[in-house]
């Protein structure tokens, strides 16, 4: 196939009833003379157990789930025309397979109709009602025409009922395959540097730091990859809580750090070395545990009273020795600056609400006395703010820097770790130095994303710092 001609393959999958042999037929067509064809979504399902079909008069091995969807989508009397990735490509030459993704955005877009195969409707010993595959479906169309037509009232997917809950146990049992987004492929990449890139593009794409969120929301399990790319191999567990980077990413949004300074990356470092601009804001002093829990664990109010009591005699400790001062950095109380920095400075309903100044610093210290000689009645403390204070404090660590910066942080945060504002960065980020060669720029490590108060709406750019360029790996 001749990739400058936008060459690809077809198949024409020849009629056949019941269980009779699949047989197919394939043939090179250039896009750009606009044929008729379908493609096909669907999930590739576990190559070690294949089932053969005749192509072109030779046995081609595909996956037992393309299989069946090949035994209900032939016509009986007459042939169909299909593009399927899994038989359209040689899987086996990877030239060929990068040049095809990269026609996958347009033989998408060209199809007359994407068909969507999502597999048998039994999945070990449970069988979907065919009710709740409609209602999957309906929600699938709803979606796509949602740009004509807006959503009229809540989909049965998403319904507190038990016809809400039958549908999305059908959602379950059902997957779908396929990117036509994909521009340009290597399947000779490795791990490391294809998180690297795809984090970059990612940054790139947003023209901020969000994605460093994602990056340093678990521990990385591939070896080598930088700490400032999303390891993909990684999944989160979802317990009772939403996942710690949504309640991140939407604090993200409601912040400044770095005002209007447009984002800086610097490409000539490699792939696996992110370059950015930033300031050095201050080093982390001393730290102290907030709630260590799992996902499956429900977090109480008492619970907090410990960890509560560490922060505040830190603080003390702080306060009493030579750097200490007797208001905070932003010329307001101790104790408010402590109370505010505990929520994030948010009134969180999953989504953040408001800045704190709405609710009251008069009020918010109240509701933390009350907290703490739990004067009242467990749900009655905290009413408005529990999501706050728990999304700030499940397994985080409370710090304080050496010029008197209070914050909260990544769990693995220490002891001379920095804090950096990045130019394009809405939060902190806490990194820490690692030793390179050729240190001709800081050579950092990403330890995580922060709340700093005193500077989420810019205020470290104050006086004109001095902006750096470090080396992020």
């Amino acid at each position: 196939m001749r990739s400058s001609d936008r060459e690809f393959r077809l198949l024409d999958l020849l009629p056949g009833v019941g269980d009779e042999a699949i047989r197919c037929a394939t043939r090179v067509v250039s896009l750009d003379r606009h044929p008729d064809y379908e493609t096909m979504s669907y999930v590739w399902g576990d190559r070690r157990e294949e089932k053969d079909i005749e192509v072109s008069g030779n046995p081609v091995p595909i996956t037992e789930n393309l299989y069946a969807g090949l035994l209900r989508l032939r016509y009986s009397t007459k042939k169909r025309t299909l593009w399927i990735d899994q038989i359209c490509i040689n899987q086996w030459d990877l030239e060929e397979k990068a040049a095809q993704v990269a026609l996958m955005r347009d033989i998408y877009r060209k199809c007359t109709r994407c068909v969507t195969w999502m597999g048998d409707l039994e999945r070990d010993g449970y069988e979907v009602q065919i009710r709740d595959a409609e209602a999957v479906f309906d929600f699938l169309r709803q979606v796509a025409a949602a740009k004509i037509i807006p959503l009229a009232g809540l989909p049965v997917l998403f319904q507190q009922s038990d016809e809400g809950s039958a549908a999305r146990r059908a959602f379950e049992m059902f997957s779908m395959y396929g990117n036509p987004c994909a521009r340009s492929c290597d399947y000779t990449i490795a791990a490391p540097r294809l998180f690297a890139k795809v984090t970059l593009d990612l940054i790139k794409y947003e023209g901020g730091l969000r994605s460093l969120l994602g990056a340093c929301e678990m521990p990385h399990i591939t070896p080598n990859a930088p700490t400032w790319a999303i390891d993909f191999a990684c999944c989160n567990r979802i317990g009772k809580r939403q996942l710690k980077w949504w309640g991140h990413s939407h604090r993200y949004k409601v912040f400044s750090a770095s005002r209007d300074n447009e984002l800086q990356v610097f490409n000539s470092l490699g792939d696996e070395v992110l370059g950015l601009s930033g300031i050095n804001v201050d080093a982390v002093l001393d730290t102290s545990e907030l709630l260590r829990v799992d996902a499956q664990d429900a977090i109480y109010l008492h619970d907090l009273r410990e960890p509560l009591a560490n922060c505040i005699l830190l603080i003390d400790q702080y306060r009493a020795s030579q750097y200490g001062s007797q208001v905070y950095k932003d010329g307001l109380t101790w104790d408010s600056a402590f109370c505010r920095t505990l929520v994030g400075d948010l009134i969180m309903d999953e989504l953040p609400l408001d800045r704190i100044g709405s609710y009251g610093r008069t009020r918010l210290q109240a509701d933390f006395t009350h907290l703490w000689h739990m004067r009242k009645q467990e749900h009655d403390v905290f009413p408005d703010l529990y999501e706050s204070l728990v999304g700030m404090m499940e397994n985080q660590t409370f710090f304080i820097t050496k010029s008197g910066y209070i914050g909260i942080g990544p769990p693995q945060i220490k002891p001379g770790d920095q804090v950096w504002v990045f130019n394009g960065g809405n939060v902190p980020f806490v990194m820490r130095k690692i030793k390179k060669e050729a240190e001709d720029c800081p050579q950092l490590a990403l330890v995580g994303d922060a709340y700093v108060h005193g500077i989420m709406d810019g205020e470290a750019l104050n006086d004109e710092p001095h902006v750096q360029t470090v080396c992020v790996h």
